[in-house]
């Protein structure tokens, strides 16, 4: 939770092929379709098997235009 806006910032983590930007599209989904407002970004996918990707939600009762 952000300590400033009370925002919630959910981070995924893992290699390459193994779903993190899925989970983190899943996740965001069950957010707005509960009435939240989401941001969602990921960290530019890794080209080589095996590297490490990340994706970052931003969730908030608010309008989120950023990360």
């Amino acid at each position: 939770m952000d300590s400033q806006t009370g925002d919630i910032i959910i981070t995924i983590g893992g290699k390459a092929g193994q779903g993190v930007l899925s989970a983190g599209a899943f996740i965001e989904q069950i957010f707005y379709k509960k009435g939240f407002y989401t941001f969602m970004w990921n960290e530019y996918p890794s080209l080589i098997k095996g590297g490490h990707n990340a994706v970052m939600i931003r969730i908030s009762d608010t309008p989120v235009m950023a990360p």
